[in-house]
C-alpha cells in the first residue's frame, strides 16, 4: 500500500494570524486538494492552525485520523 505526505505552508499572514487573502487560499487548497486524507495535521502555530481548520471545513469527505498538532517541525527561530 502507498502512503503520501502532503505538506503545505500556509499562505498570506499578518504574524501568526492569516490575513483575508490567506483565508480564502486554504478555503480553496480545501476546495480542490486531492482528498484522501487520513489524518491533518499542524505545528500548532495559529496560523498554520488556521490553515488547517479552512482545509479542513472544505473537503467534500471526512478526515477519518481527524486532526492533531505535531509541533516538532515548528521554527524555532519566529515568532509563534
Amino acid at each position: 500500500m502507498a502512503r503520501y505526505v502532503e505538506l503545505r505552508r500556509h499562505t498570506d499572514n499578518d504574524g501568526d494570524a492569516l490575513t483575508e487573502a490567506g483565508l480564502r487560499a486554504a478555503q480553496e487548497i480545501g476546495r480542490t486538494g486531492a482528498g484522501g486524507y487520513a489524518v491533518l495535521v499542524s505545528t500548532g502555530a495559529h496560523r498554520a492552525t488556521q490553515t488547517r481548520a479552512c482545509v479542513a471545513a472544505m473537503l467534500r469527505e471526512p478526515v477519518p485520523g481527524g486532526a492533531m498538532v505535531e509541533p516538532g517541525p515548528r521554527s524555532r527561530v519566529e515568532d509563534c
